[in-house]
């Protein structure tokens, strides 16, 4: 199975091959040269993503740039950073005793699991450090984005890694699970749902194995009493419709006074209804159509709201319309990876006092352990 090749090839580049008996400077030599050639791969990989995750071109080309930065910053560490401490002790009787080294070493094989929507960005967060540090890697990239997965492979290929240090598989989870219940892998990193992460932790967990998670969430826009609505709806639409919708940093979870409710509502509907549907290839536009299409399952058209006459309004109106749902249970306004945009009604924690805002009293559930941002207006 192709999973448990690309495992055997990084644990005998890591056990008997020269990567991990490198100098970090050595080491750092070849993510220069994979720096060099993910830069001249720039233009695939802009044009790739679109077509893959549904970014427009014109927003995700300039955020490329930092994958090769990334490796260069790196690079830049191996003769920094302090991989190996002296570290002085109390007083020993014993010769020699009194001071200890800390000496950090590559953990071995890492497992890399990456999510769709910023492939590129996620492989590079994982993979730079790990190869600075010695270790081998696996790389588990989605089957709906493996395009910025196969240019990663061909720049370690062309920066002359040598074999087995840098592996790719594009598989669905139960792949993933695979990689990570394999013994032969030291340490899985993984970027995705709750769901997913839960799992691994167990998987991991039960052959304690190290595992890092990053996990998403529907992160919290918190509105106070005394918020500019409109300036809180505007910023909010731009956060929302970011790499099309397709953010874990988006404050898609919304709590908001009782008495703001409507206004606030209204200032969401008239600031999605000014966001353009764009061109993928294009300079215009914020939001790419074929990534709804794709992701959602319907075209950018539609809204859920209380009030009929109001959907039938927007509706008329505007070229892309996200579902605004008014919701009074914290759980339904849960982890939802799309741009889904629950309004969660409360009422105020304390009485307004002169110079105190009143704020909303937020619910148990209704923001999220594992949010990766939250804002307040």
């Amino acid at each position: 199975m192709d999973m448990s090749r690309a495992v055997g090839a990084a644990r005998d580049a890591f056990d008997s091959g020269p990567w991990p008996r490198m100098s970090h400077v050595e080491r750092a030599e070849f993510l220069r040269a994979m720096a060099a050639q993910l830069t001249r791969r720039l233009e695939d990989f802009g044009q790739v993503w679109p077509r893959e995750s549904g970014v427009v071109h014109a927003m995700g080309a300039p955020m490329l740039v930092g994958v090769p930065a990334t490796f260069e910053f790196y690079a830049g560490l191996a003769g920094e950073f302090p991989f190996e401490e002296r570290r002085v002790t109390a007083p020993s009787p014993v010769p020699g005793g009194d001071f200890g080294l800390l000496v950090r070493e590559p953990v071995g094989v890492v497992g890399a699991i990456v999510a769709w929507n910023v492939s590129a960005m996620l492989i590079t967060a994982k993979v730079a450090p790990a190869l600075l540090a010695g270790c081998t890697v696996v790389v588990k990239a989605s089957p709906e984005a493996p395009g910025e997965a196969y240019l990663m492979a061909e720049a370690a290929e062309a920066a002359g890694l040598p074999a087995g240090v840098f592996n790719v598989v594009v598989a669905d989870r139960d792949v993933s699970e695979l990689l990570v219940r394999d013994s032969r892998v030291d340490k899985i990193a993984f970027t995705g749902s709750t769901a997913a992460g839960r799992r691994i932790g167990g998987l991991c967990g039960e052959r304690i194995a190290r595992c890092t998670l990053e996990l998403g969430g529907k992160s919290a826009a918190v509105i106070l009493d005394d918020a500019d609505i409109g300036m809180a709806a505007a910023m909010l639409a731009g956060a929302g419709t970011f790499l099309s919708g397709q953010a874990c940093l988006a404050l898609t979870r919304i709590v908001v006074t009782r008495s703001r409710h409507d206004q606030m509502v209204d200032a969401l509907s008239a600031a999605y209804g000014a966001v353009t549907v764009g061109d993928p290839a294009g300079i215009g536009g914020e939001i790419l159509l074929r990534a709804w299409l794709t992701l959602h399952g319907t075209g950018p058209m539609f809204v859920a709201l209380d009030d009929p006459a109001r959907l039938e309004r927007l509706a008329r109106g505007m070229g892309l319309v996200v579902p605004i749902q008014t919701v009074t249970d914290p759980a339904s306004a849960g982890e939802i990876f799309r741009s889904a945009l629950p309004v969660l009604a409360v009422p105020l924690a304390a009485t307004p006092t002169p110079g105190k805002p009143g704020r909303p009293k937020i619910p148990r559930g209704s923001v999220s352990p594992r949010l990766n941002c939250s804002g307040r207006f």
